[in-house]
């Protein structure tokens, strides 16, 4: 259980921090490039506006605005035939003439926006009109492509700064996660300590009470009295094996006692056993020859308890299969139980979990029978789903 905690932990800062640094990293990104996309399409709006030649010293523009229409290297496209994407007039360029044409034919023929990004260069086209008639286009491009680079190497640069942060950050945490659920383990040491002592204790004076439970069947006669003190001692008895139990599964790791078995005879052993005792329509499917690896005494506890919790709670069937299903172990157990509720019945594998908590002492059990059986599901990393479709049925479906 500690071991499965320090995992969910470290699990969940890495998740949190990585969250956080990817969108640090990417709202920098966007925001790198939404500056140069505004910074450039100011520059082509200034092309435009004053013809083919960038007027450089303008009285309108400041020093840095100067300094960055020095820096633009760009080229305008004109053409007055779509049809005939060659015949296309370029000025203000030193950029290769096939470069140019290439760029402003796939502008051309893939009918892109008009504006927007191709190969490292931002464009935007304009209507060229006469005589309130469109007659041609005219296309600005403006070189991007160091811009551009440099803004994907700080994103390389802060993703592997991202990726060493969180590295570093999970060796913190495998280092201090002890300290950090110090609290937890303290204690859980206390309750599996008491859990421990406390069946050792339960059972000197169970023996007793048993003992002299039996001693006066002998000299007086099974009467009301003593029928009722063997019940009970069998209910505490029951419970304090099963506490221990779920204590010990706590503390596993990984399986113990694995081994290859055949699941369909474990199922055929607990069924006979339950057909002498359950007294409504019993029927049950089970395949022969399914062969698990796994601990065999908790399957065999898990069989037991979900026969016993169909047991205690239907009222006039119980329907039991075990099969094999796309390589999987496929369980299923369903009896009919009045006043559910429809849908997800997940919590009823909550520990100490009773469905109507007036009816305790009606019901034998503890509340802890499916929790053990959702435990060793997870153990044998299988699932369990619990539910009813209409109210009037129980059914658990597991997959081992």
């Amino acid at each position: 259980m500690i071991k499965k905690l320090k995992i969910k932990l470290i699990a969940i800062c890495l998740l949190a921090v990585g969250i956080v640094l990817s969108i640090i990293v990417s709202t920098s990104y966007i925001a790198a490039m939404l500056n140069i996309t505004r910074t450039t399409d100011n520059i082509i709006n200034y092309i435009h506006n004053n013809g083919d030649i960038i007027i450089i010293h303008d009285s309108s523009l400041n020093a840095d605005e100067d300094d960055t229409l020095k820096e633009t290297r760009y080229f305008i496209v004109k053409t007055y035939d779509v049809a005939k994407p060659d015949e296309i007039q370029v000025s203000n360029t030193s950029i290769n003439n096939n470069r140019v044409k290439f760029l402003s034919n796939r502008v051309l023929n893939q009918k892109l926006f008009n504006r927007g990004y191709i190969d490292g260069y931002r464009y935007r086209m304009y209507d060229i009109v006469e005589n309130d008639k469109k007659i041609g286009d005219v296309m600005i491009f403006i070189d991007c492509n160091r811009q551009i680079f440099n803004i994907r190497f700080m994103l390389v640069s802060a993703t592997i700064i991202s990726l060493l942060s969180m590295l570093t950050i999970f060796s913190l945490l495998r280092v201090f996660a002890n300290k950090i659920l110090k609290p937890i383990i303290d204690a859980h040491e206390k309750q599996k300590k008491f859990i421990t002592n406390a069946s050792h204790e339960l059972k000197t004076p169970l023996t007793v009470i048993t003992a002299n439970n039996e001693l006066l069947e002998m000299e007086y006669g099974e009467n009301e009295y003593t029928k009722t003190i063997s019940k009970q001692i069998t209910k505490l008895t029951s419970m304090t094996n099963t506490l221990v139990t779920l204590s010990k599964i706590d503390e596993m790791n990984t399986l113990e006692d694995m081994s290859d078995f055949n699941i369909g005879d474990a199922a055929y052993d607990t069924v006979n056993i339950y057909t002498k005792i359950i007294n409504k329509e019993f029927t049950y499917e089970i395949d022969e020859n399914i062969m698990f690896f796994g601990n065999e005494k908790l399957i065999r506890d898990l069989f037991t308890i979900l026969l016993d919790n169909a047991r205690k709670y239907s009222t006039s069937y119980i329907k039991f299969s075990v099969n094999k299903s796309k390589g999987k172990i496929h369980i299923i157990c369903e009896n009919d139980a009045p006043n559910l509720e429809k849908g997800n019945l997940n919590h009823f594998a909550e520990r100490f979990y009773r469905a109507d908590e007036s009816r305790v002492t009606i019901k034998d059990g503890s509340g802890v029978g499916l929790s053990l059986a959702k435990d060793i599901i997870e153990i044998h990393h299988g699932s369990m789903k619990i539910y009813s479709p209409d109210g009037e049925k129980c059914i658990i479906n597991i997959y081992l």
